[in-house]
């Protein structure tokens, strides 16, 4: 089929969701100085845009082991996602996760209509110690939609460490 020569790219990840959901058989792949072409099957063309720049060192940004795992359904979380953000403030959208024990409290506080908002979820895995952090339940939401399995492993150190988050059985 020609001469191949090896090349390394960083794929987004929407472009990976796509192939996946799509691709039968082959995938041929070309490249040009600012784009990668995908042509699937033979009939579907995907082009993808070429990023300049170096990107992290994802081994300093990404923990290699994690302390904790804990797995939960996408479909509950996405639902109390929904009424979270009925709740948050327009314009931090934040809210509190604490992991403890086999659950964890998610909590909304509005501090311009003054209200609050919680509730709380089992998950599966033991945490042996509280385990807080703030997030955005907009980006929150969005992570989650990203994940295409029914479960969701939820994988982190320490408050402040990057938290991992895959579907069950993709590393």
């Amino acid at each position: 089929h020609g001469d191949f020569k090896p090349m390394t790219a960083i794929l987004p990840k929407r472009a990976l969701q796509i192939l996946s959901r799509i691709v039968k058989r082959q995938v041929q792949a070309s490249i040009s100085d600012t784009h990668l072409r995908l042509v699937i099957d033979h009939d579907i063309e995907l082009i993808v845009k070429l990023i300049d720049g170096t990107f992290p060192d994802i081994h300093r940004v990404i923990p290699e082991t994690t302390k904790h795992e804990v797995i939960v359904d996408k479909t509950k979380i996405l639902d109390l996602l929904i009424d979270a953000k009925a709740f948050a403030d327009k314009k931090m959208r934040r809210a509190t996760l604490l992991f403890h024990k086999k659950q964890f409290n998610l909590e909304v506080e509005n501090v311009e209509r003054y209200t609050t908002w919680q509730t709380s979820i089992l998950f599966d895995g033991t945490m042996p110690e509280d385990y807080k952090i703030a997030v955005n339940v907009d980006y929150l939401d969005k992570v989650f939609r990203d994940v295409i399995e029914d479960r969701v492993s939820w994988r982190f150190n320490d408050p402040g460490d990057a938290m991992l988050l895959n579907g069950v059985g993709v590393q």
